[in-house]
Protein backbone atom coordinates (compact mmCIF):
# COMPACT_ATOMS: atom_id res chain seq x y z
CA UNK A 1 0.00 0.00 0.00
CA UNK A 2 2.95 2.32 0.64
CA UNK A 3 3.51 3.52 -2.91
CA UNK A 4 0.17 2.52 -4.39
CA UNK A 5 -2.64 4.64 -5.73
CA UNK A 6 -5.16 6.00 -3.25
CA UNK A 7 -8.33 4.77 -4.95
CA UNK A 8 -11.40 3.17 -3.37
CA UNK A 9 -10.19 -0.37 -4.04
CA UNK A 10 -6.94 0.40 -2.25
CA UNK A 11 -8.89 1.67 0.74
CA UNK A 12 -11.18 -1.39 0.81
CA UNK A 13 -8.21 -3.78 0.69
CA UNK A 14 -6.58 -1.88 3.53
CA UNK A 15 -9.72 -2.03 5.65
CA UNK A 16 -9.98 -5.78 5.04
CA UNK A 17 -6.35 -6.29 6.02
CA UNK A 18 -6.87 -4.21 9.14
CA UNK A 19 -9.92 -6.27 10.15
CA UNK A 20 -8.02 -9.53 9.67
CA UNK A 21 -5.14 -8.34 11.81
CA UNK A 22 -7.52 -7.21 14.53
CA UNK A 23 -9.61 -10.39 14.51
CA UNK A 24 -6.78 -12.92 14.38
CA UNK A 25 -3.56 -12.78 16.33
CA UNK A 26 -0.56 -12.25 14.07
CA UNK A 27 1.86 -10.73 16.53
CA UNK A 28 4.78 -11.20 14.14
CA UNK A 29 3.05 -8.92 11.62
CA UNK A 30 1.07 -6.45 13.71
CA UNK A 31 3.97 -4.20 14.69
CA UNK A 32 5.19 -4.11 11.10
CA UNK A 33 1.88 -3.57 9.28
CA UNK A 34 -0.74 -1.91 11.49
CA UNK A 35 1.03 1.46 12.05
CA UNK A 36 1.43 2.03 8.32
CA UNK A 37 -2.16 1.06 7.59
CA UNK A 38 -3.47 3.55 10.11
CA UNK A 39 -1.19 6.47 9.28
CA UNK A 40 -1.09 6.12 5.50
CA UNK A 41 -4.56 4.90 4.54
CA UNK A 42 -7.31 4.63 7.14
CA UNK A 43 -7.01 8.28 8.24
CA UNK A 44 -8.88 9.14 5.02
CA UNK A 45 -12.12 7.63 6.31
CA UNK A 46 -11.71 7.33 10.08
CA UNK A 47 -11.03 9.84 12.81
CA UNK A 48 -7.33 9.43 13.53
CA UNK A 49 -8.05 9.21 17.27
CA UNK A 50 -10.20 6.13 16.73
CA UNK A 51 -7.35 4.17 15.16
CA UNK A 52 -4.61 5.53 17.40
CA UNK A 53 -5.47 2.88 20.01
CA UNK A 54 -3.88 0.15 17.89
CA UNK A 55 -0.40 1.60 18.21
CA UNK A 56 0.47 0.74 21.85
CA UNK A 57 -0.47 -2.92 21.30
CA UNK A 58 1.52 -3.12 18.07
CA UNK A 59 4.50 -1.49 19.79
CA UNK A 60 4.29 -3.99 22.63
CA UNK A 61 4.14 -6.93 20.21
CA UNK A 62 7.25 -5.77 18.39
CA UNK A 63 9.18 -5.34 21.62
CA UNK A 64 8.16 -8.76 22.96
CA UNK A 65 9.04 -10.47 19.67
CA UNK A 66 12.43 -8.76 19.53
CA UNK A 67 11.65 -7.15 16.18
CA UNK A 68 13.58 -4.00 17.02
CA UNK A 69 13.36 -2.56 13.50
CA UNK A 70 9.57 -2.70 13.38
CA UNK A 71 9.48 -1.52 17.00
CA UNK A 72 11.53 1.56 16.12
CA UNK A 73 9.41 2.34 13.04
CA UNK A 74 6.20 1.93 15.04
CA UNK A 75 7.61 4.18 17.77
CA UNK A 76 8.39 6.84 15.16
CA UNK A 77 4.80 6.68 13.89
CA UNK A 78 3.51 7.12 17.44
CA UNK A 79 5.83 10.03 18.23
CA UNK A 80 4.87 11.97 15.13
CA UNK A 81 1.16 11.20 15.39
CA UNK A 82 0.85 12.11 19.05
CA UNK A 83 2.50 15.47 18.50
CA UNK A 84 0.16 16.40 15.66
CA UNK A 85 -2.77 15.00 17.65
CA UNK A 86 -1.99 17.60 20.35
CA UNK A 87 -1.19 15.34 23.27
CA UNK A 88 0.16 17.29 26.22
CA UNK A 89 3.83 18.03 25.54
CA UNK A 90 4.98 17.37 29.09
CA UNK A 91 3.45 13.90 28.88
CA UNK A 92 4.92 13.36 25.41
CA UNK A 93 8.40 14.34 26.56
CA UNK A 94 8.24 11.68 29.24
CA UNK A 95 6.79 8.99 26.96
CA UNK A 96 9.10 9.72 24.03
CA UNK A 97 12.16 9.69 26.30
CA UNK A 98 11.19 6.28 27.67
CA UNK A 99 10.77 4.80 24.19
CA UNK A 100 13.98 6.46 23.05
CA UNK A 101 15.89 4.81 25.89
CA UNK A 102 14.37 1.41 25.09
CA UNK A 103 15.69 1.58 21.52
CA UNK A 104 18.99 3.05 22.63
CA UNK A 105 19.53 0.08 24.95
CA UNK A 106 19.62 -2.18 21.89
CA UNK A 107 22.75 -0.36 20.71
CA UNK A 108 21.31 0.45 17.27
CA UNK A 109 21.92 4.19 16.88
CA UNK A 110 20.56 4.33 13.31
CA UNK A 111 17.17 3.14 14.55
CA UNK A 112 16.93 6.22 16.74
CA UNK A 113 16.91 8.56 13.75
CA UNK A 114 13.17 8.35 12.92
CA UNK A 115 12.35 9.42 16.50
CA UNK A 116 14.86 12.21 16.93
CA UNK A 117 13.18 15.10 15.02
CA UNK A 118 9.83 14.57 16.78
CA UNK A 119 11.41 14.29 20.23
CA UNK A 120 13.62 17.34 19.68
CA UNK A 121 10.57 19.22 18.38
CA UNK A 122 8.78 18.52 21.66
CA UNK A 123 11.82 19.68 23.64
CA UNK A 124 12.04 22.89 21.58
CA UNK A 125 8.38 23.70 22.24
CA UNK A 126 9.08 23.35 25.97
CA UNK A 127 12.40 25.23 25.88
CA UNK A 128 12.88 28.26 28.14
CA UNK A 129 15.57 29.94 26.02
CA UNK A 130 15.29 33.66 25.27
CA UNK A 131 16.53 33.20 21.72
CA UNK A 132 13.89 32.67 19.03
CA UNK A 133 16.63 31.63 16.62
CA UNK A 134 17.59 28.71 18.86
CA UNK A 135 13.99 27.51 18.92
CA UNK A 136 13.90 26.88 15.17
CA UNK A 137 17.10 24.83 15.23
CA UNK A 138 16.73 21.13 16.02
CA UNK A 139 19.81 21.06 18.23
CA UNK A 140 19.93 19.76 21.77
CA UNK A 141 20.58 16.74 23.91
CA UNK A 142 18.78 14.47 21.43
CA UNK A 143 20.30 15.53 18.13
CA UNK A 144 22.34 17.99 16.09
CA UNK A 145 20.57 18.82 12.84
CA UNK A 146 23.73 19.23 10.72
CA UNK A 147 25.02 15.85 11.82
CA UNK A 148 21.56 14.36 11.29
CA UNK A 149 21.30 15.71 7.74
CA UNK A 150 24.72 14.32 6.86
CA UNK A 151 23.65 10.86 8.05
CA UNK A 152 20.53 10.82 5.88
CA UNK A 153 22.07 12.27 2.72
CA UNK A 154 21.32 9.27 0.50
CA UNK A 155 17.94 8.58 -1.12
CA UNK A 156 17.17 5.65 1.17
CA UNK A 157 17.02 8.04 4.12
CA UNK A 158 14.76 10.65 2.47
CA UNK A 159 11.93 9.96 4.96
CA UNK A 160 14.10 11.05 7.89
CA UNK A 161 15.31 14.15 6.06
CA UNK A 162 11.77 15.20 5.21
CA UNK A 163 10.55 14.70 8.77
CA UNK A 164 13.35 16.93 10.02
CA UNK A 165 12.56 19.66 7.49
CA UNK A 166 8.86 19.47 8.31
CA UNK A 167 9.60 19.97 12.01
CA UNK A 168 11.81 22.95 11.16
CA UNK A 169 9.11 24.46 8.96
CA UNK A 170 6.58 24.17 11.77
CA UNK A 171 8.95 25.82 14.25
CA UNK A 172 9.76 28.62 11.80
CA UNK A 173 6.05 29.36 11.29
CA UNK A 174 5.23 29.08 14.99
CA UNK A 175 7.91 31.55 16.06
CA UNK A 176 7.36 34.05 13.26
CA UNK A 177 10.10 33.23 10.74
CA UNK A 178 7.69 33.13 7.81
CA UNK A 179 10.22 33.64 5.03
CA UNK A 180 12.29 30.78 6.42
CA UNK A 181 9.20 28.57 6.69
CA UNK A 182 8.35 29.33 3.07
CA UNK A 183 11.83 28.33 1.86
CA UNK A 184 11.69 25.06 3.79
CA UNK A 185 8.25 24.19 2.41
CA UNK A 186 9.58 24.70 -1.14
CA UNK A 187 12.50 22.38 -0.40
CA UNK A 188 10.20 19.69 0.97
CA UNK A 189 7.85 19.88 -2.03
CA UNK A 190 10.78 19.50 -4.42
CA UNK A 191 11.65 16.17 -2.77
CA UNK A 192 8.28 14.61 -3.70
CA UNK A 193 8.10 12.04 -0.92
CA UNK A 194 5.19 9.76 -0.05
CA UNK A 195 5.07 10.83 3.61
CA UNK A 196 4.01 14.40 2.91
CA UNK A 197 1.93 13.58 -0.15
CA UNK A 198 -0.37 10.74 0.93
CA UNK A 199 0.02 9.98 4.64
CA UNK A 200 -1.75 11.68 7.55
CA UNK A 201 1.24 13.99 7.91
CA UNK A 202 0.32 15.53 4.55
CA UNK A 203 -2.55 17.31 6.35
CA UNK A 204 -0.50 19.32 8.87
CA UNK A 205 2.25 19.91 6.31
CA UNK A 206 -0.10 21.37 3.68
CA UNK A 207 -1.92 23.32 6.37
CA UNK A 208 1.16 25.06 7.75
CA UNK A 209 2.48 25.67 4.26
CA UNK A 210 -0.80 27.47 3.45
CA UNK A 211 -0.74 29.43 6.73
CA UNK A 212 2.79 30.52 5.85
CA UNK A 213 1.58 31.66 2.43
CA UNK A 214 -1.15 33.80 4.02
CA UNK A 215 1.46 35.46 6.25
CA UNK A 216 3.77 36.06 3.29
CA UNK A 217 0.86 37.63 1.40
CA UNK A 218 0.24 40.01 4.31
CA UNK A 219 3.86 41.06 4.56
CA UNK A 220 4.61 41.38 0.83
CA UNK A 221 1.22 41.95 -0.81
CA UNK A 222 2.19 39.51 -3.56
CA UNK A 223 -0.76 37.64 -5.05
CA UNK A 224 1.22 34.48 -5.73
CA UNK A 225 1.17 33.66 -2.02
CA UNK A 226 -2.58 34.15 -1.82
CA UNK A 227 -3.09 31.91 -4.86
CA UNK A 228 -0.95 29.18 -3.28
CA UNK A 229 -2.87 29.38 0.01
CA UNK A 230 -6.25 29.25 -1.72
CA UNK A 231 -5.16 26.28 -3.79
CA UNK A 232 -4.50 24.39 -0.56
CA UNK A 233 -7.80 25.61 0.89
CA UNK A 234 -9.61 24.01 -2.06
CA UNK A 235 -7.71 20.75 -1.49
CA UNK A 236 -8.86 20.61 2.13
CA UNK A 237 -12.43 21.42 1.09
CA UNK A 238 -12.31 18.52 -1.38
CA UNK A 239 -10.91 16.14 1.24
CA UNK A 240 -13.70 17.13 3.59
CA UNK A 241 -16.38 16.57 0.93
CA UNK A 242 -14.89 13.15 0.16
CA UNK A 243 -15.43 12.12 3.77
CA UNK A 244 -12.04 12.63 5.40
CA UNK A 245 -13.01 13.51 9.00
CA UNK A 246 -9.51 14.75 9.84
CA UNK A 247 -9.53 17.57 7.28
CA UNK A 248 -12.33 19.62 8.87
CA UNK A 249 -10.39 21.37 11.69
CA UNK A 250 -7.64 22.46 9.29
CA UNK A 251 -10.25 23.62 6.76
CA UNK A 252 -12.05 25.86 9.26
CA UNK A 253 -8.90 27.73 10.22
CA UNK A 254 -7.88 28.18 6.59
CA UNK A 255 -11.36 29.56 5.84
CA UNK A 256 -10.93 32.03 8.70
CA UNK A 257 -7.60 33.17 7.29
CA UNK A 258 -9.10 33.65 3.84
CA UNK A 259 -12.06 35.57 5.23
CA UNK A 260 -9.67 37.93 7.02
CA UNK A 261 -8.18 38.71 3.59
CA UNK A 262 -11.44 39.14 1.68
CA UNK A 263 -13.43 40.89 4.46
CA UNK A 264 -10.82 42.45 6.77
CA UNK A 265 -13.26 44.97 8.29
CA UNK A 266 -16.43 42.88 8.56
CA UNK A 267 -16.47 42.46 12.35
CA UNK A 268 -19.64 40.37 12.53
CA UNK A 269 -18.50 37.82 9.93
CA UNK A 270 -15.01 37.61 11.39
CA UNK A 271 -16.22 37.11 14.97
CA UNK A 272 -18.57 34.33 13.89
CA UNK A 273 -15.84 32.64 11.86
CA UNK A 274 -13.37 32.90 14.73
CA UNK A 275 -15.70 31.21 17.17
CA UNK A 276 -16.78 28.57 14.64
CA UNK A 277 -13.17 27.66 13.96
CA UNK A 278 -12.33 27.47 17.66
CA UNK A 279 -15.34 25.22 18.27
CA UNK A 280 -14.16 22.93 15.44
CA UNK A 281 -10.71 22.56 17.02
CA UNK A 282 -12.16 21.83 20.45
CA UNK A 283 -14.54 19.22 18.99
CA UNK A 284 -11.65 17.54 17.16
CA UNK A 285 -9.45 17.64 20.25
CA UNK A 286 -6.65 19.43 18.38
CA UNK A 287 -5.29 21.55 21.22
CA UNK A 288 -2.45 23.05 19.19
CA UNK A 289 -4.94 24.25 16.57
CA UNK A 290 -7.25 25.56 19.29
CA UNK A 291 -4.38 27.67 20.63
CA UNK A 292 -3.39 28.83 17.14
CA UNK A 293 -6.97 29.75 16.24
CA UNK A 294 -7.28 31.86 19.38
CA UNK A 295 -3.98 33.51 18.55
CA UNK A 296 -5.05 34.26 14.98
CA UNK A 297 -8.49 35.46 16.15
CA UNK A 298 -6.77 37.92 18.47
CA UNK A 299 -4.66 39.28 15.62
CA UNK A 300 -7.57 39.43 13.15
CA UNK A 301 -9.90 41.29 15.55
CA UNK A 302 -7.26 43.64 16.91
CA UNK A 303 -8.37 47.15 16.02
CA UNK A 304 -11.91 45.95 15.24
CA UNK A 305 -13.03 44.65 18.63
CA UNK A 306 -10.14 45.10 21.06
CA UNK A 307 -11.92 43.61 24.05
CA UNK A 308 -12.66 40.42 22.15
CA UNK A 309 -9.13 40.38 20.74
CA UNK A 310 -7.71 40.57 24.25
CA UNK A 311 -9.93 37.68 25.36
CA UNK A 312 -8.69 35.53 22.49
CA UNK A 313 -5.09 36.49 23.20
CA UNK A 314 -5.36 35.51 26.86
CA UNK A 315 -7.13 32.30 25.92
CA UNK A 316 -4.39 31.42 23.42
CA UNK A 317 -1.71 31.86 26.07
CA UNK A 318 -3.67 29.68 28.50
CA UNK A 319 -4.14 26.88 25.96
CA UNK A 320 -0.50 26.97 24.86
CA UNK A 321 0.85 26.78 28.40
CA UNK A 322 -1.71 24.90 30.47
CA UNK A 323 -3.54 22.58 28.06
CA UNK A 324 -0.76 21.82 25.59
CA UNK A 325 2.36 22.53 27.61
CA UNK A 326 4.09 24.64 24.92
CA UNK A 327 5.97 26.89 27.34
CA UNK A 328 8.31 28.24 24.65
CA UNK A 329 5.38 29.59 22.62
CA UNK A 330 3.74 30.98 25.76
CA UNK A 331 6.95 32.79 26.70
CA UNK A 332 7.27 34.32 23.23
CA UNK A 333 3.68 35.57 23.30
CA UNK A 334 4.22 37.02 26.77
CA UNK A 335 7.43 38.68 25.62
CA UNK A 336 5.72 40.16 22.55
CA UNK A 337 2.85 41.49 24.64
CA UNK A 338 5.21 43.17 27.10
CA UNK A 339 7.23 44.70 24.25
CA UNK A 340 4.09 46.03 22.62
CA UNK A 341 2.94 47.61 25.89
CA UNK A 342 6.27 49.36 26.35
CA UNK A 343 6.34 50.64 22.78
CA UNK A 344 2.70 51.64 22.35
CA UNK A 345 1.39 52.09 25.90
CA UNK A 346 -1.60 50.02 24.83
CA UNK A 347 -1.28 46.59 23.30
CA UNK A 348 -4.58 46.49 21.49
CA UNK A 349 -3.88 48.97 18.65
CA UNK A 350 -5.14 52.08 20.40
CA UNK A 351 -5.55 55.21 18.25
CA UNK A 352 -2.58 57.56 17.95
CA UNK A 353 -2.47 59.77 21.00
CA UNK A 354 -0.39 62.40 22.75
CA UNK A 355 -0.13 63.22 26.45
CA UNK A 356 0.67 66.78 27.58
CA UNK A 357 1.47 67.60 31.18
CA UNK A 358 1.05 71.01 32.83
CA UNK A 359 1.84 72.21 36.35
CA UNK A 360 0.05 75.20 37.92
CA UNK A 361 0.11 76.27 41.56
CA UNK A 362 1.43 72.94 42.74
CA UNK A 363 -1.25 71.00 40.86
CA UNK A 364 -0.48 68.73 37.90
CA UNK A 365 -2.86 67.80 35.13
CA UNK A 366 -2.67 66.07 31.79
CA UNK A 367 -4.62 66.35 28.56
CA UNK A 368 -5.09 63.22 26.45
CA UNK A 369 -5.66 63.93 22.76
CA UNK A 370 -6.99 61.13 20.57
CA UNK A 371 -9.25 60.46 17.63
CA UNK A 372 -12.41 60.65 19.74
CA UNK A 373 -11.65 64.10 21.19
CA UNK A 374 -9.92 65.39 24.33
CA UNK A 375 -10.22 64.42 27.95
CA UNK A 376 -8.92 66.26 30.98
CA UNK A 377 -7.34 64.17 33.71
CA UNK A 378 -6.30 65.59 37.07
Amino acid sequence: FGEGNSGRRWLRMTELTFKCLRKFSFKDSECHIIPGLALNVLYRKRDIREILDVYPEALKDGYEKGDIVSFAVCAAYICNLRFWMSDNLKYLEKQFSTTYKQISDFGQSMLLMPLQPALQLVLNMRNSTDSREELVMLNGKIMDEKSYMSKCANKNESHQRILLLFCKMYLAYTFGFYEKAEKISKTVRSMANFILEKSFLSLPFEFYAAMTSYERHRSTGRRKYLRAARKTLKVFAKKHLMGNPNAFPFLKLLELEDLSVTHPKDVIKLKKACQYSIDAQIAAGFTHLEALTNERASSILSGLDNDKAKQYHNRAMHVYKVKWGATAKYNRMLENAESAKLENFHFWNAPDFEIRFSHENGNSSSTVLNNSGTAEVS
